[in-house]
């Protein structure tokens, strides 16, 4: 396993094209058949996100060669994608997640995972495939996130999870940053909104999808949940889950996004971000947040709020050594 932020091969920064072009008109370009152009356009783009996402694979794999191996073939199979199809205008969480899905196929396929690339220089092992499945009570989440239009996308995850400012998304977007943060607002609202739909539609029976309002405004309010909603997710799974990914506050908007797209890897992931290792990043955090707390347990408007226990994402890497 690599440490994040082990300098990988990205490509120059300096392509002859307009860099403040948004991705989307970016990736229209790959479609016009010019060849030189079609390579300006691939370097800007990879220029643009390729390090974050060797930065992922360097987490969950043996060697700089190896995440090497699958940040290119994830930024291949994405590049060939906006080929044929329009973007979704948020190309940083796509990578990502066509990363993510990459090394979960590779670490199920004994001919991948036979090659000593991809194996641990002492102990010969792999990384099981079950780093690289996402958790039962992040599935609401992913799901929300995967159905947003992609400009919300990528405003929510260059905000949050990135913790850059809002002109980043901008630039990528080829918007206004004042008109960016104001649909940042919708963005996280989207979000939301989303994560109630899926449990909705998720729901097994009638007394779920009862209790979907009501988690919903409860969880808005702040402060204890009333007893019959307690009671309800003391036995409901479904419930508890959805419970816990409506829980936005204290800081755990980004790493709720990160652990519905990344899995395992989201909390060394948030560590490896740049903005986010900026000292006044974190004194702005600390002053909107406050401490953060432990999972399923903020402060907001003065009423502290208590969920009932659920299962957790491990974030210990040590659970990742191979």
């Amino acid at each position: 396993m690599q440490k994040p932020r082990t300098q990988g091969p990205v490509p120059p920064a300096h392509t002859g094209l307009d860099p403040g072009g948004s991705d989307e008109g970016l990736a229209a370009a790959l479609r016009t058949g010019d060849g030189d152009a079609e390579t300006r356009t691939v370097a800007v783009l990879l220029a643009r996100h390729w390090q974050p996402v060797f930065d992922y694979a360097s987490i969950g794999t043996p060697s700089a060669k190896a995440a090497s191996m699958l940040a290119t073939a994830a930024s291949d199979k994405v590049l060939e994608n906006l080929r044929h199809a329009r973007t979704t205008a948020a190309l940083r969480p796509l990578l990502l997640l066509t990363a993510r899905q990459t090394a979960k196929a590779w670490a199920a396929d004994e001919r991948v995972t036979a090659l000593p690339e991809l194996q641990n220089p002492e102990t010969g092992r792999t990384v099981p495939v079950d780093m690289f499945t996402l958790a039962e009570n992040r599935a609401l989440v992913a799901r929300s996130f995967q159905a947003m239009p992609g400009p919300a996308q990528c405003l929510l995850w260059h905000v949050e999870v990135e913790a850059e400012g809002i002109s980043v998304p901008a630039g990528l977007l080829a918007t206004d940053p004042r008109t960016a943060a104001g649909q940042l607002d919708q963005a996280r609202e989207i979000f939301r909104v989303g994560i109630l739909r899926s449990h909705l539609e998720l729901a097994q029976d009638k007394e779920c999808r009862h209790y979907n309002r009501l988690l919903d405004v409860s969880l808005r309010r702040g402060g204890t949940l009333i007893p019959d909603i307690q009671a309800h997710l003391a036995t409901c799974r479904h419930c508890r889950f959805a419970a816990e990914q409506l829980d936005h506050g204290g800081g755990r908007l980004a790493l709720l996004l990160a652990e519905g797209l990344l899995g395992w890897a989201a909390q060394p992931y948030l560590d490896s971000r740049p903005a986010r290792n900026n000292a006044r990043y974190q004194a702005r955090a600390a002053a909107v947040h406050g401490p953060v707390r432990g999972p399923g347990r903020h402060s907001r408007g003065g009423h502290a709020r208590t969920l009932l226990p659920h299962p957790s994402i491990r974030h210990d890497r040590m659970a990742i050594r191979a």
